[in-house]
This record gives structure tokens, C-alpha cells and sequence, in this order.
């Protein structure tokens, strides 16, 4: 019997609190200072809130990669040094791309590198949109088939597209 009154009395705090998370602000200012509270009181004003400024995180689930050709199934181990997996670069600044095969390729296969599904020439990545970007590098064999790869997923930070951070 304890247990289920503890489980209401629970249930009902959880109630509570998760009705108070969306409760109104309101604010007055008086002698120059602001006071703000979540229950109207004389002379306070109520504050109508906006859309909270949000971010969507990386989504790997959009971006998810082949897992038919495994880098252990043939030998290969690829490491990613730059970009870094999860890390936010500045829109403004180069990124120069650097990864380390622990075995030799064979000369008829060829190691590639694709950004955002789509195969990047240059050893270098600049001038990317801000947001959310993956860095894939792929063996190759001969006849064109994913041998082996890893990737690499990050962010394009910009300050604002009106006021660039200097």
C-alpha cells in the first residue's frame, strides 16, 4: 500500500512541475530594477515569449553509410585526424583533410574522399555552408566497389550571416 502512495504522490509532483514548465512570465521594473516572476502581481506586465532559437544536432540516421564493405573484412583500418568526428568549425577557415591507412592499398585500388555523398576532389575543404557535413573516406577496388571507408561527421559554425564573427 506504501508503494502505491508513494507512486501517486509521485506521479502527481511530476504533474505538477510539468505544469509549471509552461507557465507565463511576467515583469516589472521598479526603481531601475527588472523583476521578473511566474505569477502576475501589481503593475507587472506579461511577457510574450518567442520561438526558441534551436539548432537540429547532427542526424546520422539521414547520412548513415554502406556497412557492405567493412574495413576489418579486408584488412584495411582507416583513421580520420581532420575533421575531427564531432567537432564545429568556423565557416571562414580552411579545413585541410587528413586520415591514415594502417595497411597499404594495392595500386589498382584507390582511396576516395566524399563529402556529403558526394566525391570531393581536394585534400582541402573550404567555403562549406554552415551546418551539419560528413567527411567519408572510401577504398576502392578495381571494379569500383566500397572496400573499406570511415567518416567523419561535424559542424559549420556561422555568428550570423548579417554580423560575421571577426
Amino acid at each position: 500500500m506504501r508503494v502505491l502512495i508513494g507512486f501517486w504522490v509521485v506521479f502527481v509532483l511530476l504533474c505538477l512541475f510539468s505544469y509549471t514548465a509552461d507557465a507565463d512570465i511576467y515583469r516589472k521594473i521598479e526603481n531601475g530594477q527588472v523583476i521578473f516572476s511566474d505569477t502576475p502581481f501589481d503593475g507587472a506586465e506579461k511577457i510574450e515569449l518567442g520561438p526558441i532559437n534551436t539548432i537540429s544536432g547532427m542526424d546520422k540516421s539521414s547520412t548513415e553509410l554502406d556497412k557492405s564493405g567493412s574495413s576489418a573484412d579486408h584488412g584495411f583500418k582507416i583513421k580520420i585526424a581532420s575533421p575531427v568526428d564531432g567537432r564545429t568549425y568556423q565557416h571562414d577557415k580552411d579545413i585541410a583533410v587528413s586520415y591514415r591507412v594502417e595497411s597499404s592499398v594495392p595500386p589498382e585500388d584507390k582511396v576516395v574522399l566524399m563529402l556529403d555523398g558526394q566525391e570531393h576532389g581536394s585534400a582541402v575543404l573550404s567555403g562549406l555552408d554552415r551546418g551539419a557535413h560528413v567527411l567519408e573516406v572510401r577504398i576502392l577496388d578495381a571494379s569500383g566497389h566500397k572496400i573499406a571507408s570511415a567518416a567523419a561527421h561535424f559542424l559549420i559554425y556561422q555568428h550570423s550571416l548579417f554580423q560575421p564573427h571577426s
